[in-house]
Protein backbone atom coordinates (compact mmCIF):
# COMPACT_ATOMS: atom_id res chain seq x y z
CA UNK A 1 0.00 0.00 0.00
CA UNK A 2 3.07 2.60 0.84
CA UNK A 3 3.96 1.90 -2.82
CA UNK A 4 0.66 3.25 -4.20
CA UNK A 5 0.73 6.06 -1.92
CA UNK A 6 3.85 7.11 -3.45
CA UNK A 7 2.84 6.48 -7.02
CA UNK A 8 -0.07 8.62 -6.55
CA UNK A 9 2.14 11.02 -4.58
CA UNK A 10 4.61 11.80 -7.64
CA UNK A 11 1.77 12.01 -9.75
CA UNK A 12 0.36 14.57 -7.98
CA UNK A 13 3.45 16.31 -7.60
CA UNK A 14 4.31 16.22 -11.06
CA UNK A 15 0.41 17.18 -11.86
CA UNK A 16 0.98 20.53 -9.91
CA UNK A 17 4.03 21.38 -11.40
CA UNK A 18 2.83 21.21 -15.11
CA UNK A 19 -0.23 23.13 -13.96
CA UNK A 20 2.08 25.95 -12.32
CA UNK A 21 3.94 26.41 -15.71
CA UNK A 22 0.96 26.50 -17.68
CA UNK A 23 -1.36 28.69 -15.89
CA UNK A 24 -1.83 32.61 -16.89
CA UNK A 25 0.62 34.04 -14.48
CA UNK A 26 1.09 37.31 -15.03
CA UNK A 27 4.67 37.02 -13.36
CA UNK A 28 6.48 35.05 -16.29
CA UNK A 29 3.75 35.16 -18.85
CA UNK A 30 3.41 31.04 -18.52
CA UNK A 31 0.49 30.45 -21.44
CA UNK A 32 -0.20 34.27 -21.49
CA UNK A 33 0.86 37.44 -22.78
CA UNK A 34 4.26 38.39 -20.65
CA UNK A 35 4.39 41.09 -18.91
CA UNK A 36 8.17 42.04 -21.10
CA UNK A 37 9.76 39.76 -23.39
CA UNK A 38 13.39 39.73 -23.90
CA UNK A 39 15.04 38.50 -26.95
CA UNK A 40 15.73 34.81 -26.19
CA UNK A 41 18.69 33.23 -27.53
CA UNK A 42 18.80 29.55 -28.48
CA UNK A 43 20.59 26.52 -26.15
CA UNK A 44 22.49 25.81 -29.65
CA UNK A 45 22.45 26.41 -33.02
CA UNK A 46 20.66 23.66 -35.25
CA UNK A 47 22.11 22.60 -38.78
CA UNK A 48 19.16 20.66 -40.03
CA UNK A 49 15.58 21.84 -40.25
CA UNK A 50 13.52 21.14 -37.08
CA UNK A 51 10.30 22.65 -35.50
CA UNK A 52 9.67 22.45 -32.31
CA UNK A 53 6.76 23.35 -29.57
CA UNK A 54 7.67 23.95 -25.88
CA UNK A 55 5.37 23.23 -23.44
CA UNK A 56 4.28 20.86 -20.59
CA UNK A 57 1.21 19.55 -22.98
CA UNK A 58 -1.30 21.56 -22.06
CA UNK A 59 -4.55 22.91 -24.01
CA UNK A 60 -2.42 26.03 -24.83
CA UNK A 61 0.65 24.09 -26.19
CA UNK A 62 -1.44 21.38 -28.05
CA UNK A 63 -3.10 24.67 -30.03
CA UNK A 64 0.27 25.82 -30.81
CA UNK A 65 1.28 22.82 -32.13
CA UNK A 66 -1.80 22.20 -33.73
CA UNK A 67 -1.89 25.52 -35.61
CA UNK A 68 2.08 25.11 -36.72
CA UNK A 69 1.03 22.13 -38.34
CA UNK A 70 -1.38 23.63 -40.28
CA UNK A 71 0.68 26.00 -41.36
CA UNK A 72 4.03 23.97 -42.44
CA UNK A 73 1.08 21.80 -44.51
CA UNK A 74 0.08 24.82 -45.71
CA UNK A 75 3.39 26.01 -46.83
CA UNK A 76 4.19 22.65 -48.41
CA UNK A 77 7.12 22.28 -45.83
CA UNK A 78 7.72 18.66 -44.55
CA UNK A 79 8.75 19.10 -41.32
CA UNK A 80 7.49 16.86 -37.89
CA UNK A 81 6.47 19.11 -35.40
CA UNK A 82 8.07 17.93 -31.83
CA UNK A 83 6.40 18.13 -29.17
CA UNK A 84 8.98 18.95 -26.14
CA UNK A 85 8.01 19.11 -22.50
CA UNK A 86 11.11 18.20 -20.28
CA UNK A 87 11.64 21.30 -18.25
CA UNK A 88 14.91 20.99 -18.73
CA UNK A 89 15.10 21.23 -22.34
CA UNK A 90 12.86 23.98 -22.27
CA UNK A 91 15.01 25.76 -19.72
CA UNK A 92 17.92 25.29 -22.03
CA UNK A 93 16.17 27.66 -24.53
CA UNK A 94 15.89 30.29 -22.11
CA UNK A 95 12.37 30.27 -22.39
CA UNK A 96 10.84 31.48 -19.00
CA UNK A 97 7.17 31.31 -20.24
CA UNK A 98 5.64 29.11 -22.52
CA UNK A 99 4.23 27.56 -24.94
CA UNK A 100 6.91 28.43 -27.28
CA UNK A 101 8.02 27.62 -30.66
CA UNK A 102 11.73 27.08 -32.37
CA UNK A 103 12.06 26.78 -35.75
CA UNK A 104 15.41 25.48 -36.65
CA UNK A 105 17.02 26.37 -33.44
CA UNK A 106 15.92 29.68 -32.89
CA UNK A 107 13.26 30.71 -30.54
CA UNK A 108 10.94 32.84 -32.13
CA UNK A 109 7.72 33.19 -30.31
CA UNK A 110 7.05 32.46 -26.71
CA UNK A 111 4.14 32.96 -23.97
CA UNK A 112 1.51 32.95 -26.62
CA UNK A 113 -0.71 30.66 -28.44
CA UNK A 114 0.11 31.67 -32.39
CA UNK A 115 -2.84 31.62 -34.92
CA UNK A 116 -2.07 29.33 -38.09
CA UNK A 117 -1.82 32.62 -39.79
CA UNK A 118 1.10 33.86 -37.63
CA UNK A 119 2.50 31.07 -37.48
CA UNK A 120 3.24 30.81 -40.88
CA UNK A 121 4.34 34.33 -41.15
CA UNK A 122 7.01 33.31 -38.68
CA UNK A 123 7.67 30.12 -40.86
CA UNK A 124 7.88 32.21 -44.11
CA UNK A 125 10.02 34.68 -42.67
CA UNK A 126 12.77 32.66 -40.89
CA UNK A 127 12.45 29.34 -43.43
CA UNK A 128 11.15 30.91 -46.76
CA UNK A 129 14.80 31.91 -48.29
CA UNK A 130 16.42 28.55 -46.97
CA UNK A 131 13.91 26.51 -48.48
CA UNK A 132 14.51 28.10 -52.04
CA UNK A 133 18.15 28.00 -51.57
CA UNK A 134 17.46 24.06 -50.97
CA UNK A 135 15.35 23.80 -54.14
CA UNK A 136 17.57 25.55 -56.05
CA UNK A 137 21.13 25.73 -54.96
CA UNK A 138 22.58 29.36 -54.54
CA UNK A 139 20.27 32.40 -55.27
CA UNK A 140 22.34 32.76 -58.52
CA UNK A 141 25.03 30.54 -59.45
CA UNK A 142 28.25 30.80 -60.79
CA UNK A 143 27.38 29.50 -64.14
CA UNK A 144 23.61 31.02 -64.27
CA UNK A 145 25.57 34.70 -63.32
CA UNK A 146 27.78 34.10 -66.25
CA UNK A 147 25.74 32.92 -68.61
CA UNK A 148 25.86 35.36 -71.40
CA UNK A 149 29.38 34.61 -71.18
CA UNK A 150 29.19 30.93 -71.90
CA UNK A 151 26.57 31.57 -74.76
CA UNK A 152 29.32 34.00 -76.63
CA UNK A 153 31.58 30.98 -75.84
CA UNK A 154 29.47 28.56 -77.29
CA UNK A 155 28.85 30.79 -80.18
CA UNK A 156 32.46 31.12 -80.87
CA UNK A 157 33.10 27.53 -80.62
CA UNK A 158 29.94 26.29 -82.99
CA UNK A 159 31.16 28.80 -85.51
CA UNK A 160 34.46 27.38 -85.68
CA UNK A 161 33.09 23.28 -85.77
CA UNK A 162 30.18 24.53 -88.30
CA UNK A 163 33.11 26.06 -90.33
CA UNK A 164 36.22 24.34 -90.20
CA UNK A 165 35.02 20.64 -89.35
CA UNK A 166 31.52 21.09 -91.57
CA UNK A 167 30.63 17.46 -90.96
CA UNK A 168 30.22 17.16 -87.36
CA UNK A 169 26.73 19.30 -88.25
CA UNK A 170 26.18 17.48 -91.35
CA UNK A 171 26.52 13.94 -89.18
CA UNK A 172 24.41 15.37 -86.65
CA UNK A 173 21.55 16.54 -89.11
CA UNK A 174 21.17 12.80 -90.12
CA UNK A 175 19.57 12.37 -86.80
CA UNK A 176 16.16 13.66 -87.19
CA UNK A 177 12.59 12.20 -86.86
CA UNK A 178 9.66 14.04 -87.62
CA UNK A 179 11.73 16.94 -88.40
CA UNK A 180 13.17 17.23 -84.88
CA UNK A 181 16.73 16.72 -84.08
CA UNK A 182 17.06 14.08 -81.68
CA UNK A 183 20.14 15.04 -80.09
CA UNK A 184 18.89 18.24 -79.34
CA UNK A 185 15.96 16.32 -78.11
CA UNK A 186 17.67 14.52 -76.07
CA UNK A 187 19.64 17.48 -74.51
CA UNK A 188 16.41 19.50 -73.78
CA UNK A 189 14.71 17.07 -72.06
CA UNK A 190 18.00 17.12 -69.83
CA UNK A 191 17.64 20.59 -69.50
CA UNK A 192 13.60 20.63 -68.60
CA UNK A 193 12.76 17.53 -66.90
CA UNK A 194 14.75 19.13 -63.54
CA UNK A 195 12.41 22.34 -64.03
CA UNK A 196 9.46 20.05 -63.76
CA UNK A 197 10.96 18.34 -60.51
CA UNK A 198 11.16 22.04 -58.50
CA UNK A 199 7.07 22.34 -59.28
CA UNK A 200 5.28 21.15 -56.85
CA UNK A 201 1.60 21.04 -58.73
CA UNK A 202 0.33 20.56 -54.87
CA UNK A 203 0.66 24.06 -54.60
CA UNK A 204 -2.62 24.46 -57.46
CA UNK A 205 -5.07 23.77 -54.49
CA UNK A 206 -4.04 27.70 -53.18
CA UNK A 207 -4.90 29.32 -56.12
CA UNK A 208 -8.10 30.84 -54.27
CA UNK A 209 -5.44 32.30 -51.83
CA UNK A 210 -5.06 36.28 -53.00
CA UNK A 211 -5.98 35.67 -56.14
CA UNK A 212 -5.26 39.03 -57.53
CA UNK A 213 -1.57 38.29 -57.59
CA UNK A 214 -1.74 35.50 -60.02
CA UNK A 215 -4.72 37.56 -62.56
CA UNK A 216 -1.86 40.04 -63.12
CA UNK A 217 0.20 37.37 -64.17
CA UNK A 218 -2.13 35.44 -66.45
CA UNK A 219 -3.14 38.41 -67.79
CA UNK A 220 0.49 39.82 -68.42
CA UNK A 221 1.95 36.86 -69.67
CA UNK A 222 -1.00 35.41 -71.97
CA UNK A 223 -2.81 38.23 -72.52
CA UNK A 224 -0.01 41.34 -72.94
CA UNK A 225 3.29 39.47 -73.05
CA UNK A 226 2.91 37.82 -76.78
CA UNK A 227 0.98 40.31 -78.47
CA UNK A 228 3.59 43.37 -77.69
CA UNK A 229 5.99 41.03 -78.47
CA UNK A 230 5.00 40.32 -81.92
CA UNK A 231 4.40 44.20 -82.05
CA UNK A 232 7.49 45.55 -80.81
CA UNK A 233 9.74 43.23 -82.95
CA UNK A 234 7.51 43.95 -85.83
CA UNK A 235 8.60 47.43 -85.70
CA UNK A 236 12.09 47.20 -85.23
CA UNK A 237 12.66 44.44 -87.68
CA UNK A 238 10.31 45.56 -90.51
CA UNK A 239 10.67 49.53 -89.76
CA UNK A 240 13.60 50.81 -87.72
CA UNK A 241 16.03 48.10 -89.47
CA UNK A 242 14.17 47.63 -92.68
CA UNK A 243 17.79 49.25 -94.59
CA UNK A 244 20.10 46.60 -92.61
CA UNK A 245 17.51 43.50 -92.32
CA UNK A 246 15.76 41.61 -95.65
CA UNK A 247 12.03 41.85 -95.36
CA UNK A 248 12.66 37.63 -95.32
CA UNK A 249 15.18 37.94 -92.40
CA UNK A 250 12.73 39.93 -90.98
CA UNK A 251 10.15 37.32 -90.76
CA UNK A 252 12.04 34.54 -89.24
CA UNK A 253 13.60 36.84 -86.51
CA UNK A 254 9.89 37.57 -86.14
CA UNK A 255 8.86 34.43 -85.21
CA UNK A 256 11.91 33.86 -83.13
CA UNK A 257 10.58 36.78 -80.75
CA UNK A 258 7.08 35.09 -81.06
CA UNK A 259 7.89 32.16 -79.92
CA UNK A 260 9.88 33.68 -76.55
CA UNK A 261 6.92 36.19 -76.13
CA UNK A 262 4.53 33.01 -75.86
CA UNK A 263 6.58 31.19 -73.55
CA UNK A 264 6.47 32.62 -69.86
CA UNK A 265 9.67 31.42 -67.67
CA UNK A 266 9.65 28.29 -65.44
CA UNK A 267 12.96 27.36 -63.75
CA UNK A 268 14.76 30.90 -63.17
CA UNK A 269 11.65 32.58 -61.70
CA UNK A 270 12.64 30.54 -58.55
CA UNK A 271 16.11 32.01 -58.73
CA UNK A 272 14.41 35.93 -60.01
CA UNK A 273 11.70 35.50 -56.97
CA UNK A 274 15.04 34.81 -54.38
CA UNK A 275 17.07 37.46 -55.36
CA UNK A 276 13.96 39.89 -54.80
CA UNK A 277 13.35 38.03 -51.49
CA UNK A 278 9.68 36.96 -52.82
CA UNK A 279 7.46 34.94 -51.28
CA UNK A 280 8.27 31.81 -52.41
CA UNK A 281 4.91 29.66 -51.46
CA UNK A 282 3.69 31.99 -54.25
CA UNK A 283 5.84 31.72 -56.46
CA UNK A 284 5.34 28.06 -56.84
CA UNK A 285 1.64 28.37 -57.24
CA UNK A 286 2.81 31.32 -60.18
CA UNK A 287 4.65 28.77 -61.82
CA UNK A 288 3.03 26.03 -61.21
CA UNK A 289 -0.72 27.75 -62.83
CA UNK A 290 1.19 29.25 -65.57
CA UNK A 291 3.56 25.36 -66.63
CA UNK A 292 -0.66 23.92 -67.18
CA UNK A 293 -1.60 27.28 -68.91
CA UNK A 294 1.66 26.23 -71.56
CA UNK A 295 -0.15 23.26 -72.56
CA UNK A 296 -3.63 25.21 -73.64
CA UNK A 297 -2.64 28.51 -74.39
CA UNK A 298 0.83 28.22 -76.51
CA UNK A 299 0.07 26.39 -79.47
CA UNK A 300 -3.11 28.72 -80.52
CA UNK A 301 -1.24 31.77 -79.93
CA UNK A 302 1.86 31.00 -81.72
CA UNK A 303 -0.06 29.36 -84.55
CA UNK A 304 -1.95 33.03 -84.95
CA UNK A 305 0.76 35.45 -84.36
CA UNK A 306 3.03 33.36 -86.76
CA UNK A 307 0.16 33.33 -89.22
CA UNK A 308 -0.45 36.95 -88.74
CA UNK A 309 2.78 37.40 -89.66
CA UNK A 310 2.67 35.47 -93.21
CA UNK A 311 4.38 32.01 -91.18
CA UNK A 312 2.44 29.42 -92.04
CA UNK A 313 3.10 25.96 -89.75
CA UNK A 314 1.09 22.65 -89.42
CA UNK A 315 -0.56 22.70 -86.42
CA UNK A 316 0.43 18.71 -86.27
CA UNK A 317 4.22 19.72 -85.96
CA UNK A 318 3.36 22.80 -83.45
CA UNK A 319 1.36 20.17 -80.99
CA UNK A 320 3.87 17.61 -81.39
CA UNK A 321 6.62 19.83 -80.26
CA UNK A 322 4.87 21.05 -77.00
CA UNK A 323 4.17 17.36 -76.66
CA UNK A 324 7.31 16.35 -76.77
CA UNK A 325 9.32 19.38 -74.69
CA UNK A 326 6.39 20.01 -72.34
CA UNK A 327 4.17 17.53 -71.85
CA UNK A 328 6.48 14.96 -71.80
CA UNK A 329 9.10 16.61 -69.46
CA UNK A 330 5.92 17.61 -67.21
CA UNK A 331 4.52 14.23 -66.68
CA UNK A 332 7.66 12.69 -65.73
CA UNK A 333 8.44 15.46 -63.39
CA UNK A 334 4.86 15.30 -61.71
CA UNK A 335 5.05 11.21 -61.62
CA UNK A 336 9.14 11.22 -60.32
CA UNK A 337 7.85 13.74 -57.35
CA UNK A 338 5.16 11.44 -56.34
CA UNK A 339 7.18 8.59 -56.42
CA UNK A 340 10.01 10.14 -54.37
CA UNK A 341 7.91 11.86 -52.17
CA UNK A 342 6.33 9.42 -51.28
CA UNK A 343 9.25 6.80 -50.50
CA UNK A 344 11.97 9.46 -49.09
CA UNK A 345 10.04 12.85 -48.35
CA UNK A 346 9.46 16.18 -50.08
CA UNK A 347 13.13 17.15 -47.84
CA UNK A 348 15.15 14.36 -49.57
CA UNK A 349 13.67 15.60 -52.78
CA UNK A 350 14.96 19.38 -52.84
CA UNK A 351 17.95 18.44 -51.04
CA UNK A 352 19.44 15.52 -52.22
CA UNK A 353 17.75 14.40 -55.15
CA UNK A 354 17.20 17.81 -57.41
CA UNK A 355 20.68 19.04 -57.02
CA UNK A 356 22.41 16.26 -58.89
CA UNK A 357 21.15 17.44 -61.97
CA UNK A 358 22.62 20.87 -61.59
CA UNK A 359 25.65 19.86 -63.62
CA UNK A 360 23.57 17.93 -66.09
CA UNK A 361 21.49 20.73 -66.81
CA UNK A 362 24.38 22.73 -67.52
CA UNK A 363 26.19 20.62 -70.03
CA UNK A 364 23.34 19.91 -71.72
CA UNK A 365 22.13 23.61 -72.30
CA UNK A 366 26.11 24.25 -73.65
CA UNK A 367 25.72 21.78 -76.22
CA UNK A 368 22.33 22.39 -77.23
CA UNK A 369 23.98 25.47 -78.22
CA UNK A 370 27.10 24.99 -79.50
CA UNK A 371 25.51 22.20 -81.60
CA UNK A 372 22.76 25.31 -82.82
CA UNK A 373 25.76 27.42 -83.63
CA UNK A 374 27.62 25.15 -85.62
CA UNK A 375 24.51 25.04 -87.93
CA UNK A 376 24.81 29.29 -87.75
CA UNK A 377 28.10 29.76 -88.60
CA UNK A 378 27.07 30.60 -92.25
CA UNK A 379 24.22 33.45 -91.37
CA UNK A 380 26.25 34.66 -87.69
CA UNK A 381 29.63 35.42 -90.37
CA UNK A 382 27.46 36.83 -92.94
CA UNK A 383 24.96 39.13 -90.53
CA UNK A 384 27.41 39.63 -87.35
CA UNK A 385 25.60 42.96 -86.62
CA UNK A 386 22.10 41.29 -86.09
CA UNK A 387 23.05 39.66 -83.06
CA UNK A 388 22.52 43.15 -81.44
CA UNK A 389 19.40 44.01 -83.74
CA UNK A 390 17.50 41.36 -82.54
CA UNK A 391 18.51 41.61 -78.77
CA UNK A 392 17.10 45.76 -79.16
CA UNK A 393 13.41 44.69 -79.52
CA UNK A 394 13.81 41.84 -76.69
CA UNK A 395 15.17 43.93 -74.11
CA UNK A 396 12.71 46.82 -74.41
CA UNK A 397 9.43 43.99 -74.63
CA UNK A 398 11.72 42.25 -70.96
CA UNK A 399 11.47 45.80 -69.50
CA UNK A 400 7.66 46.72 -70.36
CA UNK A 401 6.39 43.36 -69.09
CA UNK A 402 8.26 43.84 -66.03
CA UNK A 403 7.09 47.26 -65.29
CA UNK A 404 3.57 46.32 -66.70
CA UNK A 405 2.89 43.88 -63.95
CA UNK A 406 5.44 45.61 -61.23
CA UNK A 407 3.04 48.60 -61.21
CA UNK A 408 -0.16 47.00 -62.19
CA UNK A 409 0.36 44.80 -58.70
CA UNK A 410 1.13 48.47 -56.54
CA UNK A 411 -2.12 49.53 -58.07
CA UNK A 412 -3.56 46.80 -56.40
CA UNK A 413 -1.54 47.03 -53.14
CA UNK A 414 -0.32 43.51 -53.15
CA UNK A 415 3.02 43.31 -51.03
CA UNK A 416 6.01 42.96 -52.45
CA UNK A 417 7.01 39.73 -51.62
CA UNK A 418 4.09 38.73 -54.52
CA UNK A 419 4.95 41.98 -56.18
CA UNK A 420 8.33 41.15 -57.60
CA UNK A 421 8.45 37.55 -58.47
CA UNK A 422 4.81 38.11 -60.59
CA UNK A 423 7.45 41.08 -62.23
CA UNK A 424 9.90 38.77 -62.78
CA UNK A 425 8.35 36.11 -64.22
CA UNK A 426 6.45 37.84 -67.24
CA UNK A 427 9.99 39.49 -67.62
CA UNK A 428 11.65 36.40 -68.09
CA UNK A 429 11.47 33.56 -70.81
CA UNK A 430 11.08 29.89 -71.07
CA UNK A 431 13.58 30.09 -73.31
CA UNK A 432 14.50 26.18 -73.36
CA UNK A 433 10.97 25.58 -74.88
CA UNK A 434 11.52 28.54 -77.78
CA UNK A 435 14.62 26.71 -78.87
CA UNK A 436 12.93 23.50 -78.71
CA UNK A 437 9.93 24.64 -80.92
CA UNK A 438 12.50 26.79 -83.38
CA UNK A 439 14.36 23.82 -83.93
CA UNK A 440 12.17 21.36 -84.27
CA UNK A 441 9.38 23.98 -86.71
CA UNK A 442 12.42 25.61 -88.53
CA UNK A 443 15.37 23.61 -88.49
CA UNK A 444 18.74 23.85 -86.37
CA UNK A 445 19.91 26.30 -89.03
CA UNK A 446 17.47 28.91 -89.49
CA UNK A 447 17.86 32.24 -88.58
CA UNK A 448 14.44 31.51 -86.50
CA UNK A 449 16.32 29.31 -83.68
CA UNK A 450 19.36 31.99 -83.83
CA UNK A 451 16.79 34.64 -82.87
CA UNK A 452 15.64 32.57 -79.76
CA UNK A 453 19.13 32.27 -79.34
CA UNK A 454 19.68 35.59 -78.97
CA UNK A 455 17.05 35.44 -75.99
CA UNK A 456 19.53 33.07 -73.93
CA UNK A 457 22.26 35.76 -74.67
CA UNK A 458 19.96 38.67 -72.84
CA UNK A 459 18.32 37.28 -70.20
CA UNK A 460 20.78 36.81 -66.96
CA UNK A 461 21.94 40.68 -67.70
CA UNK A 462 18.62 42.12 -68.07
CA UNK A 463 17.21 40.10 -65.28
CA UNK A 464 19.62 40.93 -62.72
CA UNK A 465 18.92 44.71 -63.78
CA UNK A 466 15.33 44.24 -62.82
CA UNK A 467 16.46 42.53 -59.65
CA UNK A 468 18.43 45.67 -58.78
CA UNK A 469 15.15 47.85 -59.45
CA UNK A 470 12.79 45.57 -57.12
CA UNK A 471 14.80 45.93 -54.83
CA UNK A 472 15.47 49.29 -54.47
CA UNK A 473 11.40 50.33 -55.13
CA UNK A 474 10.97 47.67 -52.80
CA UNK A 475 9.64 50.35 -50.28
CA UNK A 476 7.02 51.54 -52.77
CA UNK A 477 4.92 48.35 -51.18
CA UNK A 478 3.28 46.92 -48.04
CA UNK A 479 5.89 44.66 -46.59
CA UNK A 480 4.13 42.16 -44.29
CA UNK A 481 5.96 41.23 -40.95
CA UNK A 482 5.53 38.47 -39.25
CA UNK A 483 3.69 38.32 -35.82
CA UNK A 484 5.17 36.77 -32.87
CA UNK A 485 8.57 37.91 -30.78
Amino acid sequence: MSLFGKKKEAEKATAEKAEACCSSQKSNGCCGEPEGQAQVQPAAEEKTASVKVLGSGCAKCNALEGAVKEALAELGMDTTVEHITDFAQIASYGVMSTPALVVDGKVVSFGRVLTKDAAAAILKKVRGRRKMKQADGPAIGFFEKYLSLWVILCMAAGVCIGTVFPGIPAFLGKFEYAHVSVPIAILIWLMIYPMMLKVDFRSIKDVGKNPKGLFVTWIANWLVKPFTMSGIAYFFFFIVFRNIISPELARQYLSGAVLLGAAPCTAMVFVWSSLTHGDPAYTIVQVATNDLIILIAFTPIVAFLLGVSGVHIPWSTLVLSVVLFVVIPLAAGIISRIIITGKKGSEWLTTNFIPRFKNVTTVGLLLTLIIIFSFQGRVILNNPLHIVLIAVPLVIQTFFIFFLSYGACRLLKLPYTIAAPAGMIGASNFFELSVAVAVSLFGTGSPVALATIVGVLVEVPVMLTLVRIANKTAKWFTLPQPEGN
